[in-house]
């Protein structure tokens, strides 16, 4: 149920549901917060969200930095990076790449720059075409 109100651009239902959910003393699988969390425009419901679901990977980050990235929120993509590697949790190709598109979107190209050059240094990862498209 939230995916579809999420996919059917009704956010506010999305979250009453997942909320419900919540309340009701289950507690909703990735998937379920992973379609909630694109759809949060405003940076406090998804905090919120990302925050009860209680376990965090890279699965759930990404997904985080990829509803940054849709409202142009690169600075709060960078600081869930930040507290990401707070966590110890590696990024991978897919992350990097959201994160990238954050930081374009939001006009963060030093930063977008800073954490191209990253891949190889910090993270031992062969910069791809892909990579090299995402910076452009």
């Amino acid at each position: 149920m939230v995916r579809i109100y999420a996919e059917s651009c009704c956010p506010d239902e999305a979250i009453d549901v997942f909320r419900e959910i919540q309340a009701r003393g289950m507690r909703p699988d990735t998937v379920t917060v992973m379609s909630l969390l694109p759809v949060c425009s405003h940076l406090k419901n998804a905090y919120s969200v990302f925050h009860s679901d209680g376990h965090r990977d890279l699965v759930m980050f990404t997904a985080v930095v990829a509803g940054c990235a849709v409202h142009g929120m690169g600075k709060e993509a960078l600081m869930i990076y930040s507290l990401m590697m707070d966590l110890g949790i590696k990024p991978d190709h897919v992350f990097i790449a959201t994160l990238l598109t954050a930081c374009c979107h939001a006009g963060l190209i030093q930063y977008g720059l800073q954490i191209f050059d990253s891949i190889r240094t910090v993270y031992c990862m062969k910069p791809t075409m892909e990579r090299y498209r995402d910076k452009s």
